[in-house]
């Protein structure tokens, strides 16, 4: 009867080990993804900060060639810089419905 007692608590032993392996692995696992998806999500915040500033420099170029009554470099400045936003913002966009679509 020892030998069988000594054999259930190993068996117990190691299931246990299996388990708390398993959740481990699971933990760690949403872990990671839970990282991945910060990381987009900041990336995310920064291209928007990045649009809304080129927006409203876009916006005083307007606002101050308006009141001067000319154009200047200030409006081609700010249009270049609201077209590489844009560029930067749209092919977020795009590698992230990819990224669905591969789900």
């Amino acid at each position: 009867m020892e030998i069988f007692e000594k054999i259930l608590v190993y068996v117990f032993a190691i299931v246990q080990s299996v388990i708390g392996g398993v959740i481990l692995y699971k933990i760690k696992k949403n872990d990671a993804r839970a990282q991945e998806a910060q990381k987009i999500k900041e990336k995310g915040e920064l291209l928007n900060l990045e649009m809304t500033a080129a927006n409203g420099k876009l916006s005083y170029a307007c606002a101050m060639a308006i009141k001067r009554g000319k154009v200047n470099g200030e409006v081609e400045d700010a249009v270049n810089a609201y077209e590489a936003a844009k560029e930067k913002y749209y092919e977020f966009l795009n590698m992230q419905a990819i990224h669905c679509l591969k789900k």
